[in-house]
């Protein structure tokens, strides 16, 4: 497959410190004004997460410890890619007890061109 001239570039990094995390979500870091082609999640904390696109709905659940990584773009063969749109925030809460270390960070990727 072709590259298109494109080149991923790597968003700032976002984090959130373990007191920070509660209840209700909280956001990680700004707003990504880039529509987003890979995102990876760490949860570091010794707590587990869910996750949220829109700060109102859980989407996900990561474990303590652990990780996800979305990679919108492998494998495919199209021309046309699904990415995570600009404007989008992520934000994390706390499943049960709350975390006392640790930090959560998402590391997001865009290509110049989108």
């Amino acid at each position: 497959m072709a590259s298109g001239g494109m080149r991923i570039v790597a968003e700032e990094l976002r984090e959130i410190a373990f007191g920070a995390i509660g209840l209700a979500f909280a956001p990680v870091g700004a707003v990504y004004t880039n529509p987003i082609r890979i995102l990876s999640i760490k949860n570091d904390t010794d707590a587990d997460m869910y996750f949220s696109y829109d700060g109102v709905t859980v989407q996900e659940y990561i474990p303590a410890q652990t990780g996800m990584v979305l990679d919108f773009t492998s494998n495919s063969g199209a021309t046309v890619y699904p990415l995570m749109a600009a404007g989008t925030t992520i934000y994390v809460a706390q499943v049960l007890a709350a975390p006392t270390s640790g930090i959560v960070a998402v590391s997001a990727y865009h290509a110049i061109g989108d």
